[in-house]
């Protein structure tokens, strides 16, 4: 292999790796867009800084006033917009969305002392100019204040989704199931790895309709989670489950386990068999065969203890 062909090859890798590692992060993120302007004047503010409390996230506005912060984690942020010589703005209560653009433009006055910030809650827009089908957004916040025990139970209860995480008739292997940028679909069905804490989850988007080209080998619908970040402490969470008291039977009309003639009770409470198996008995072949004959509680004890049955006992 010549030189040239084996950089070439190094060159298409690298360039491959490069879009794959963009795609997945641009499926566990967000972005925020917006401007800042002069609240008398309306016109834009250059080089205003916009902060995301808590993280060290931010950007300033261009010449036009507008700024871009890419790769935020899904979440609801507070943000600020600092300038000197205006007041501080701030805005509250912003959710940010998996793969979807959030809007929050800023607005203020010129201050030329130190005054108190502006504080603002955010509105959300009825319409998202840049989702195309029909897809729902939960935090793991609220996913907590629903009364499920897993994330499948979760999914099977939203519009458009069936028992079984079946979306618009589809079958399980034809939903698109990611976690952190990464497909859990199996190579052999298509059946999708679910199994993950109900609390691990920060953020979960479900797309019934109109998927975008990021989401292939997809029919009925994807369905894309966000985990949480590590923590720095331990923290142990628990899910209590309470189910009501009810009778021991097979199916409604059947047989109560607990009646003394039923199958599985009755070599025990039989006075003909719990001391001599079924083998002593007038019995057909196949309950003898299912109840063999009592070979005496030593040996019992010493079968499970792994020692030889002595036969002569009583």
């Amino acid at each position: 292999m010549d030189r040239n062909s084996y950089a070439s090859k190094i060159v298409l890798l690298l360039t491959f790796a490069v879009f794959v590692g963009g795609s997945l992060i641009g499926q566990t993120a967000g972005k925020v867009r917006g401007t800042v302007t002069d609240e008398s004047t309306g016109e834009a503010l250059v080089g205003a800084n916009i902060l995301i409390d808590g993280t060290d996230l931010g950007a300033a506005t261009d010449e036009n006033g507008e700024y871009f912060i890419l790769n935020v984690s899904p979440g609801t942020y507070t943000m600020r917009a600092q300038l000197i010589g205006y007041a501080e703005d701030v805005e509250s209560d912003i959710r940010v969305y998996i793969d979807l653009t959030t809007t929050v433009d800023f607005s203020t006055s010129p201050e030329a002392l130190e005054g108190a910030a502006v504080d603002v809650v955010a509105r959300r827009a009825l319409v998202q100019p840049d989702v195309a089908g029909t897809v729902i957004n939960v935090s793991g916040g609220d996913i907590e204040n629903i009364p499920v025990r897993s994330v499948g139970d979760f999914i099977s209860q939203q519009a458009g989704v069936e028992s079984g995480m079946v979306i618009r008739g589809s079958g399980i292997n034809e939903t698109a199931f990611v976690i952190d940028g990464i497909s859990t679909r199996g190579g052999r069905d298509g059946t999708p790895t679910t199994a993950i804490a109900l609390t691990s989850v920060d953020e979960l988007q479900i797309q019934t309709g109109g998927m975008s080209a990021s989401v292939g080998n997809a029919r009925g619908g994807a369905i894309n989670i966000v985990t949480k970040d590590p923590r720095d402490r331990m923290i142990l969470d628990v899910l209590i489950n309470q189910t009501p008291a009810h009778n021991m039977s097979f199916a409604e009309g059947a047989e109560i386990v607990k009646d003394d003639d039923a199958y599985w009770w009755k070599p025990y409470k039989d006075e003909n068999m719990n001391s001599a198996g079924a083998d002593g008995g007038a019995w057909d072949k196949y309950f003898k065969g299912q109840y063999p004959a009592f070979t005496g509680w030593d040996c019992t004890h010493g079968r499970h203890n792994r020692r030889r049955c002595n036969t002569n006992q009583i």
